[in-house]
């Protein structure tokens, strides 16, 4: 999975990196729900609203004849590695703050 990959590592121990992302999105693609700035407190979101979960996995199953890997993770996998992401980068936030 991605979480486990060098370049997600490397990315989330940029926290600088991050800084200059969240002041471009902050300038370019200001949006009144998406609050930027909460991510450098440790409360970044990747995951899906519960309200839309049902209708995404009916989407996903939906799509399975689509998706030529044979091996193509199950939507709960793809849901846990958001989880696992989220996580892992909040984590190094908070500790690098």
């Amino acid at each position: 999975m991605i979480y486990n990959s060098n370049e997600f590592l490397n990315i989330i121990k940029s926290l600088e990196l991050l800084k200059k992302v969240i002041k471009f999105n902050n300038k370019f693609f200001y949006s009144a729900f998406a609050n930027y700035d909460e991510i450098l407190e440790g409360k970044f979101k990747i995951q899906p609203n519960n309200n839309y979960l049902i209708e995404l996995k009916k989407d996903y199953v939906d799509m399975q004849n689509m998706i030529y890997d044979q091996d193509a993770p199950s939507f709960d996998d793809i849901m846990n590695s958001l989880a696992t992401m989220k996580d892992k980068l909040n984590l190094t936030i908070i500790s690098n703050t």
